[in-house]
């Protein structure tokens, strides 16, 4: 039956999914607040900083070498553990700055983000995700951070914000940030909840983003060569799926679709024996 087609049948494999690989900035609370006693399940003074420590470092192993990653903590002011880089190069001073990180001075997470944004801002071809992890109040107003959070939704960085204890602190404000960005907020009053929940987030993330990319794409047809059978036909529905095919020297390929190659025929004929072949 081929032989008599304008077109012949190309052999189509699914392709191997690769995984997108992430940009992900760390930014923690190291404020005088994470050394209070969490009031929970009995921990000890010291031990909000303890968990926050060993969320990055679980979550930073579940990520790949091809993955990017920067850390920052914050107190009155920001001060970067490493800038963003591929975790083949970084790893290690990530993990060995988070681990030795003590907690001190006031809260202000204003500047630790804008250093973030403008890192991830830089990065390509790569989700870019932002961890806010912090227990109290800020130095600054809530209206102080709308232009920066608008600036983070621009660049399309998703922000995830975790508030931690047992008070309201903070939690109009932080919820905001994560809704106007496409991240997630939550309060978590058991810390060691938090290696768990920074995971699972990130993981969400990078599903989100890789279900977005393998939507398929809207086929529309175009006219090709015009012929008499397409006469009087100008709109043309879009199509969910097609048959990989290349066209025969002489067919005439009056619809086609440049979503996969240039031009994969949708409608070609040609002149066949004593008669016309069309294929659709």
């Amino acid at each position: 039956v081929e032989r008599m087609l304008p077109v012949t049948f190309q052999e189509q494999r699914p392709k191997k999914k690769k995984r997108t690989p992430i940009a992900l900035f760390i930014v923690v609370d190291r404020s005088n607040s994470m050394g209070y006693n969490s009031k929970v399940r009995g921990l000890h003074d010291g031990q909000k900083m303890k968990y926050a420590q060993k969320a990055a470092l679980e979550l930073l192993g579940q990520l790949q070498d091809t993955d990017y990653a920067g850390a920052i903590a914050f107190d009155s002011e920001p001060y970067l553990l490493a800038p963003l880089g591929p975790l083949s190069a970084n790893r290690a001073v990530l993990i060995d700055r988070i681990t030795r990180l003590q907690y001190g001075g006031g809260t202000d997470f204003y500047s630790a983000l804008e250093t973030a944004s403008d890192q991830l801002a830089q990065t390509r071809g790569a989700i870019r995700h932002v961890l806010l992890l912090t227990d109290g109040d800020s130095n600054r107003s809530p209206a102080d951070h709308y232009p920066l959070v608008a600036s983070i939704a621009q660049r399309q960085i998703s922000l995830t914000t975790i508030r931690i204890g047992s008070d309201t602190v903070n939690l109009q404000l932080l919820s905001y940030m994560s809704e106007k960005t496409g991240g997630r907020f939550y309060h978590v009053e058991d810390v060691e909840m938090l290696p768990q929940l920074m995971i699972k987030d990130t993981k969400q993330v990078m599903r989100e983003k890789d279900d977005d990319e393998d939507k398929p794409k809207e086929i529309i047809p175009r006219v090709g060569e015009r012929g008499m059978i397409l006469q009087g036909l100008n709109d043309f529905p879009s199509l969910d799926e097609y048959m990989l095919t290349k066209p025969k020297t002489g067919s005439n390929v009056q619809l086609y679709t440049d979503v996969q190659k240039e031009q994969d025929p949708l409608l070609a004929t040609w002149q066949y024996g004593l008669g016309k072949v069309v294929t659709v």
